[in-house]
């Protein structure tokens, strides 16, 4: 009897490994979300392109302001979507900081929001994760600090905006 189950579960672990192998090489897009490695974003993107995003997301800053959020910017590149937090005081306010998406290859400002910074360590305002469209999704994340909720959304770009794919919550732990 006792070998019967051992013979048993040695073929249902076989199956389980053989399935594993099977959906690692039939060409199923990741779905494990990816925190994002952001470098300078002059690496990236042009001062000049830089440049007419913070004249575009802002009035009255002075040429000393204007050379910090240059400086300080951050940007993120995965396949043809650029990501570029701007992670300056100068463009933050109630609703978070800005964030800013182009396409590389045509230079197209495709978003622009204001994300929360107000996370815990352990949830960043935003990943992406590979549904299998032309650019990235987007998980973004988002706190009520009344309600102590986190959101995190799913975003994905289809043909000309960003399409609500999914919405969680949880408690800010």
């Amino acid at each position: 009897m006792t070998r019967k189950k051992l013979a048993i579960l040695g073929a249902i672990a076989s199956f389980v490994g053989c399935l594993l192998l099977v959906l690692k090489f039939s060409g199923f897009p990741a779905t494990a979300a990816v925190e994002l490695n952001w470098q300078p974003a002059t690496t990236i993107v042009s001062e000049e392109k830089l440049s007419q995003l913070i004249e575009a997301h802002s009035d009255f800053l002075e040429s000393s302001e204007f050379n910090s959020i240059l400086s300080m910017a951050l940007a993120y590149e995965e396949n043809d979507l650029i990501l570029v937090d701007f992670n300056s005081e100068l463009l933050c306010g109630r609703a978070g900081c800005l964030y800013v998406g182009l396409r590389r290859s045509t230079g197209e400002e495709i978003l622009s929001s204001y994300l929360t910074v107000a996370l815990p360590p352990s949830q960043p305002a935003i990943e992406t994760i590979d549904r299998g469209y032309t650019l990235p999704c987007l998980i973004v994340r988002d706190v009520d600090e009344v309600d102590k909720t986190i959101t995190k959304s799913t975003f994905c770009y289809q043909s000309v905006d960003w399409v609500l794919e999914n919405t969680e919550q949880a408690v800010v732990e």
